[in-house]
């Protein structure tokens, strides 16, 4: 890969990765306001409703070969990280805005990186290096300022 090509796909997974921030952000202050009228796991029912319905009619309709071929220990792994993430993460994540509200929420789930870091390190080998350790740590820093303001 040429160094120019690294530097696109950099700039797009960053811009991506911004753009998720933009979406989480927005929808957690779109489920508090909407957890004034409903429960918590109520909202997470029909979050995950729609966006499984959203999700697997845009996958079908782009990537039906690939969905039927994906290898089963593959298709395993990403039913459980989809268990964990949107039904478990979701509702727990839903209670927590409807609890401390969704700025104080968000913050606190944003040390995602914490233990993604972690886990890829343990799980999958993947190699830390000084600088995204050091980030890891700031983002926790920060967290802590913002949980422990009264």
């Amino acid at each position: 890969m040429k160094p120019r090509d690294r530097g696109n796909l950099l700039i797009l997974g960053i811009a991506l990765s911004l753009g998720a921030a933009l979406g989480f952000g927005t929808a957690a202050v779109l489920a508090r306001t909407g957890m004034l009228h409903i429960g918590s796991t109520s909202a997470t029912l029909v979050s995950v409703a729609s966006s499984t319905l959203i999700t697997v009619t845009i996958a079908f309709i782009y990537h039906t070969p690939e969905i039927l071929a994906l290898p089963a220990g593959v298709f395993l792994w990403f039913l459980l990280a989809g268990t964990i993430n949107f039904p478990g993460g979701r509702l727990m994540n839903f209670t927590a805005i409807r609890l401390i509200g969704a700025s104080k929420a968000t913050v606190v789930i944003s040390t995602s990186p914490l233990f993604a870091a972690t886990l890829a390190v343990i799980l999958t080998g993947e190699s830390l290096s000084l600088l995204v350790g050091l980030g890891t740590l700031a983002i926790m820093a920060g967290v802590m300022l913002v949980v422990t303001q009264r």
